[in-house]
């Protein structure tokens, strides 16, 4: 991990989680058109299942071939990963800076985190488990057994007591000056970063795959019954939806402070969709990105 990166702007409390760098938040907002050179797209990228399934089996081999068996599985998610990866920094930048890469992998914090398993959560329940390289090119020297591997730590550093004092850290941080100039993040502002969700899991646009019933509903307690009467004459039937009594008053368990940052993330995206065919990817980058190196070749077999 980077100790320190610009002490102007950024730095690295000893108390704070390994993880997590200091900002001084610029006063003003974001501005709403991207600058020259910097305009984004988003594409749907298919990765088929029997080359994910040889690449996975490749890092597998590979690892296990170094002799450290019981400490080198990686997952499929880890592969496409570093797969992505690889291919998104497969060339270099036309800018002279060379800024860190900060590769953050977010991950469901109400599987690690047992008090929040069932209470309301005021932001993304996630922790951004994330690695930081020198910068995005030396990606393109670590085989992809190794980078895979790298992921797969990054992520069985997450644990509870991790995330845990990540979030109270930030917390801190956050109410520690008054207009709240300083937030606490998984990377250094200075740096380049990189962000891929996986959300296969969720297993969209099967039937039933997510019922938002509950959340439209005026009710607190999902045992409540619903009545129904006739309203009118002559003009058909209303059906009045009402619970039966209200049990009691909503309020904020815990509010991750650190979505105050306004950071722009613009090489971002998630692995959406899977079946027995492959994977689908949508992924938002610089314009430039698509048109270059292995991400042009992918594009166009693809369009």
């Amino acid at each position: 991990m980077l100790e320190k990166v610009t002490p102007e702007v950024s730095s690295k409390d000893v108390n704070s989680p390994g993880s997590l760098w200091n900002h001084n938040r610029p006063g003003g907002s974001p501005p709403k058109h991207p600058s020259d050179g910097l305009e984004e797209d988003s594409r749907w990228i298919f990765v088929p299942a029997d080359f994910l399934a040889k690449m996975t089996q490749d890092c597998r081999d590979e690892l296990k071939a170094g002799g450290k068996e019981s400490q080198v599985w990686v997952s499929e998610g880890d592969v496409l990963l570093a797969w992505w990866a690889k291919a998104v920094y497969s060339t270099n930048s036309p800018e002279t800076r060379r800024p860190p890469l900060a590769v953050s992998i977010p991950l469901n914090i109400r599987d690690r985190l047992p008090a929040l398993a069932n209470r309301t959560y005021l932001h993304n329940a996630i922790h951004m488990s994330t690695h930081v390289f020198p910068t995005s090119e030396s990606l393109a020297q670590i085989p992809l057994s190794q980078l895979a591997l790298t992921f797969r730590r990054t992520i069985m550093l997450a644990t509870t007591e991790e995330i845990a004092r990540s979030l109270m850290y930030k917390t801190q941080t956050y109410y520690s000056t008054d207009d709240h100039s300083v937030l606490a993040t998984h990377f250094p502002p200075t740096s380049e970063k990189f962000v891929l969700s996986n959300w296969l899991g969720m297993n969209w646009a099967s039937e039933g795959w997510l019922n938002f019933r509950p959340a439209l509903m005026d009710r607190l307690d999902t045992s409540q019954s619903f009545q129904t009467r006739r309203r009118g004459r002559g003009r058909g039937e209303i059906r009045e939806r009402r619970t039966a009594e209200k049990t009691g008053s909503g309020k904020i368990i815990w509010a991750d402070v650190s979505g105050a940052s306004r950071v722009v993330t613009k090489t971002n995206g998630m692995a959406v969709r899977k079946d027995d065919n492959g994977v689908w990817v949508r992924y938002n980058l610089v314009k430039w990105r698509w048109k270059a190196g292995v991400l042009a070749e992918m594009v166009e077999r693809q369009t």
